[in-house]
């Protein structure tokens, strides 16, 4: 049974617990209002009184719990025969890659929607990793799987500047990531991403500071060496190609190695 399926079947237990307080709390409800009405003392009656309204306020609590766990009038949308078309046709059809691979792993009724939408999603990726002085980079290809899916899906969503999206994949679903999410942000201009990255201990390598840099990202450049992102000549290389002088400047002002291979402009 995977995690999504036993939290569906907890939900399920959940409301059947609270539906079965919900009766048992009417039903006493109208036995102390039965008892109320007798030749009673006054001392049991101020008893019964407050036994009452303590269990109102018991009822309250339990029908808002039953209504956060409810499903939305907008997750019928997706669950209903009636709609059901108009959303595996007009709705799934506009997600973008990520937006429907995250959309597929929220639960089972989202996987079925997806399955049933048929769909095709492209399998694997292409990453382009730096090395070697000279500089060399080598271009590899990696299917869409597992943890690597997973950290896919965190750098994808680090590249389009999503924060709440990156959070709900980490917090929520527990994915895994690596350097990929950081350099994305930074590359892409999201300060508020790399923050967090950087917040959240996110493994950041040595191309942090060089993918800002080959954007022009001087502000996000500065922020990552001011918090112990390391450097090194990709990082000038990488400014000098794109003519970013600001960030080259910065660079070499603090330190930073110096490609000596790439031609001096």
């Amino acid at each position: 049974m995977t995690r999504n399926e036993q939290s569906e079947r907890d939900v399920g237990e959940n409301l059947a617990e609270a539906r079965a307080l919900c009766e048992r709390l009417d039903e006493t409800l109208k036995n102390c209002a039965s008892k109320l009405v007798g030749d009673v003392s006054t001392r049991r009656v101020t008893e019964l009184e407050e036994r009452v309204k303590e269990m109102e306020e018991e009822m309250r609590e339990v029908k808002e719990e039953l209504r956060n766990l409810s499903p939305t009038p907008l997750w019928k949308v997706v669950t209903d025969k009636q709609y059901k078309d108009i959303f595996e046709t007009h709705i799934l059809s506009k997600l973008d890659d990520l937006s429907f691979r995250v959309f597929r792993e929220v639960n089972t009724e989202s996987r079925d929607a997806c399955r049933r939408s048929g769909r095709k999603l492209r399998e694997t990726f292409g990453l382009t990793t730096y090395s070697g002085n000279p500089p060399v980079t080598k271009k590899t290809t990696i299917k869409i799987e597992g943890k690597e899916a997973q950290r896919y899906f965190c750098s994808e969503a680090a590249r389009m500047g999503n924060l709440a999206l990156v959070r709900w994949l980490r917090e929520v679903k527990k994915f895994d990531w690596n350097e990929l999410t950081i350099n994305e942000a930074a590359e892409n201009g999201h300060l508020h991403i790399v923050t967090y990255c950087t917040e959240q201990k996110c493994p950041r390598g040595s191309l942090p500071c060089a993918c800002a840099a080959k954007s022009g990202h001087l502000d996000i450049l500065k922020y990552l060496h001011e918090n112990g992102a390391p450097w090194n000549l990709w990082t000038c290389t990488f400014a000098r190609k794109n003519n970013h002088l600001e960030c080259l400047n910065y660079a070499k002002e603090n330190g930073c190695q110096n490609d000596t291979h790439v031609p001096q402009h």
